[in-house]
């Protein structure tokens, strides 16, 4: 250890003569310990490609069910554009009643002759 400083020469700590003993890591790590790097490689290769298939092949799939509901939809438009235009006559007729039932007492107001 180093002496602190004031308190006499500077010891510095070194290696000791001889150098330190070596160590010998070959008995502390097993030698076959998992696959080889190109076999993790390979299995990671494979599985990222089956997974983009099967994410394409989902994708496809996807695309062909929108495209059918659209076409459906574009069938049933006319339908549904009846439906619309039905409810919104309807609510102007009901406007209509309801302003005239508003407006009966007074003389000067006059009731629309068309209700388009």
């Amino acid at each position: 250890m180093a002496t602190p400083v004031g308190t006499g020469p500077i010891v510095q700590d070194v290696a000791p003569k001889g150098g330190f003993p070596k160590v010998q890591i070959s008995r502390q790590l097993p030698s076959g310990r998992g696959p080889r790097g190109s076999v993790v490689l390979g299995l990671v290769t494979v599985t990222m490609a089956v997974g983009y298939y099967k994410l394409g092949q989902a994708n496809k799939a996807r695309r062909a069910e929108q495209h059918e509901k659209r076409l459906a939809r574009i069938a049933l438009m006319p339908m549904l554009q009846a439906e619309e235009d039905r409810k919104a006559v309807l609510a102007k007729r009901f406007n209509a009643q309801l302003q005239k039932g508003l407006h009966e007492s007074l003389n000067a107001w006059k009731e629309e002759e068309e209700l388009n």
